[in-house]
């Protein structure tokens, strides 16, 4: 645990210790940003709607970088959902496995 908060990988082993194997995680921007940046997320759903709000809080906080080559880009489906806009990101392949069950010889 660090600063109060524990670490994605270690909620990831203890649920999976228990039998849990798929979770939701619905968080914010700390939340989400702390599972990407870890490499626990297999994927990341985010609607865009077409509404203006105004000023508020980031919807992901994962620092900067020095090049465009260092983005995340994952690959990613799209889906309407009447005026909005779904985006199915996909970023199993560079997931951390956690608590995967072990193969019996």
């Amino acid at each position: 645990m660090t600063e109060g908060r524990i670490a994605p990988r270690e909620i990831l082993a203890r649920l999976a210790g228990i039998g849990l194997r798929r979770v939701l995680i619905e968080g914010g921007a700390c939340t989400l940003s702390r599972f990407i940046a870890e490499n626990c997320l297999d994927r990341l759903h985010v609607v865009v709607a077409p509404i203006l709000l105004g000023d508020g809080r980031p919807g992901l906080a994962l620092g900067p970088i020095d090049r465009v080559d260092q983005a995340l880009r994952p690959p990613m489906r799209i889906h309407r959902l009447g005026a909005d806009v779904l985006f199915d990101c996909d970023f199993s392949a560079q997931r951390t496995l956690i608590g995967r069950p072990k193969k019996s010889t």
